[in-house]
């Protein structure tokens, strides 16, 4: 008996191939399709995903030749890195590359850097990737079923965001649908490979499909409709953070007046642990999505809210560069509508970054800014805010006395207003100033004071900080072992919110109580692994930890 193969090329459905399909001991059938065809039966299923940037830059040199490769690779990686390892997109670019041996490849790169370009320079003949994709869509976009015309809809308006992966509830909220909708018009889209899956149920666009289908959007979606559907996202993004925020500080209103509340459902978040995963997987979408809304001058009341909103989870997780961006852009949303006290609270988050990165003559002036103009305005709570980050300030410059001042006047501020939650932030600053005038009975009540408010479970990490400031405090005292313990529960706390800038200092400062008591390598581990943590987080910290490592090395034999 011959054996026999067939190649079936392009297959649009599983019910098109069934019937020649072949049959025997020795045949075999392969089959390549647009789709995932989960209906049709299979030995196997192999994804061709985009080549690695090896593979990719080989096949570009192999096109163009070595020798231009090696005379600019600067631009060749640019342009391998521009096809995001599709095949076709490469073997565009090659033959762009072999028909003008003439021209230089940085000319080439130059032009796929440009996102308005680069789907015209990736068409050469009859080869065109935009033509490839919109055979995918078309199938969409035409379709008789209503539900496979949404998720064209859909698919065009998931690529206006600059977000970096989408769910299906903020899909819902940028295209006004029920979230069971959104799922089903998205797990199409990755049946027919014009979306990907990121995993725990989030999505991604490669990147040169989401230029097409932001082409298409702006081909068929109406400008209006656009901006509605970016507002409606931004909108919903800012309860859904909102909504995380709170069961993270329940007590906290973030100085943006009446609840804000979500016109869609939000994502499934039962506890602080829910709320702070959910934080670190979407910093970064709100802040791009808050850049791109204030560059457009649109929903800027809901931009300069999502940042007060959010900056508290940035501060507390170290994301340092994050905290500045978000401050500057509640400055610029707030300023644009004369809004004051919000432009004074952009300031102070601002501000508060640049003491984390030690610049303390920028960020004093800023917060005596934002001090006048709370004080003019009546903000009391936001005043006694700028009293506790000055007083923070002015201890870390030195100035004991000022800094006593500030923290004073805003403990008793807070305890006027009733907030007993900020209280305890307060009087945990206090006995830093107390530990640097060596009044070490003065700075323990105060750590104890303020554990006592925060035992009421309000802000948990807030309380992993105070024990580790409280630990740092016992071990100047010379109570190693009572610093161990305090930096011990901080660590429990820390690892049970997976927050790796809590972690990270609490396992620094049993590596400092450890040392006092003479056990280096004990110590040694506690700080190699506090160094891992806190890399690109924590500056500061992180120069330390290498200095105490550096002191401690043995030296070779």
């Amino acid at each position: 008996e011959r054996g026999v193969l067939v190649v079936l090329d392009n297959a649009a459905s599983a019910a098109q191939v069934r019937p020649l399909l072949a049959s025997g001991p020795r045949c075999t059938t392969i089959i390549t399709s647009r789709w995932m065809l989960p209906d049709l039966d299979t030995t196997s299923r192999i994804r061709l995903d985009p080549l690695p940037d090896d593979a990719a830059f080989a096949l570009l040199t192999g096109l163009t030749g070595a020798q231009r490769v090696r005379a600019e690779p600067a631009a060749a990686a640019t342009v391998v890195r521009r096809c995001g390892g599709l095949p076709l997109a490469l073997r565009i670019v090659g033959a762009r590359a072999a028909a003008r041996p003439d021209a230089s490849l940085t000319g080439l790169a130059e032009r796929m850097d440009d996102e308005g370009l680069r789907l015209d320079v990736l068409e050469v003949g009859d080869l065109s990737v935009r033509a490839s994709l919109h055979l995918g869509y078309q199938a969409f976009e035409d379709a008789p079923q209503p539900e496979r015309r949404l998720a064209a809809r859909l698919f065009r308006l998931a690529a206006l965001p600059d977000w970096t992966h989408f769910t299906s509830y903020g899909c819902a909220a940028l295209a006004d649908l029920p979230v069971t909708d959104a799922e089903r018009a998205l797990d199409g889209l990755v049946d027919a490979y014009l979306i990907e899956s990121a995993g725990g149920g989030r999505y991604r666009f490669h990147d040169i499909v989401r230029l097409y289908a932001r082409e298409r959007a702006h081909a068929v979606d109406a400008p209006t409709h656009r901006e509605e559907a970016l507002g409606r996202l931004t909108a919903w993004l800012l309860a859904a953070t909102v909504h995380a925020a709170r069961l993270l500080y329940s007590q906290d209103t973030f100085g943006i007046g009446k609840p804000v509340a979500a016109a869609r459902p939000g994502p499934p978040l039962g506890d602080t642990a829910d709320a702070w995963a959910w934080f670190e997987r979407e910093h970064t979408n709100l802040l791009l999505i808050a850049h791109q809304q204030t560059a457009a001058g649109r929903t800027l009341t809901e931009v300069s809210d999502l940042a007060l909103v959010a900056a508290k989870f940035l501060d507390y997780a170290g994301h340092i560069a994050e905290q500045q961006q978000f401050g500057q852009l509640a400055v610029t949303a707030a300023s644009r509508h004369g809004y004051r006290s919000g432009e004074a609270s952009g300031l102070n988050i601002v501000a508060v970054s640049m003491l984390r990165q030690g610049r303390l003559d920028e960020a004093i002036p800023l917060l005596q800014r934002c001090l006048g103009v709370q004080r003019e305005l009546g903000d009391r709570s936001g005043e006694a805010a700028i009293l506790n980050n000055l007083g923070n300030a002015l201890r870390d410059r030195g100035d004991l006395t000022g800094a006593l001042e500030h923290l004073e006047a805003a403990l008793v501020i807070r305890r006027e207003l009733g907030q007993w939650h900020k209280e305890g932030s307060v009087l945990d600053n206090l006995a830093l100033v107390y530990r640097a005038l060596d009044d070490f009975p003065r700075a323990v009540a105060c750590h104890e004071a303020g554990l006592a408010v925060a035992d009421g479970g309000t802000d948990p990490l807030r309380e992993a900080q105070a024990l580790v400031n409280f630990a740092e405090t016992l071990l100047a005292a010379g109570d190693h072992r009572a610093a161990i313990l305090r930096a011990g529960e901080s660590l429990e706390i820390c690892r049970r919110y997976e927050h790796q800038r809590g972690t990270g200092l609490a396992l620094q400062m049993l590596g400092n109580a450890h040392a006092g008591l003479g056990h280096g390598e004990v110590a040694r581990r506690h700080w190699r692994e506090a160094l891992a943590r806190l890399d690109g987080l924590d500056p500061q910290a992180c120069a330390r930890l290498r200095a105490a490592l550096a002191a401690t090395a043995t030296p070779p034999p």
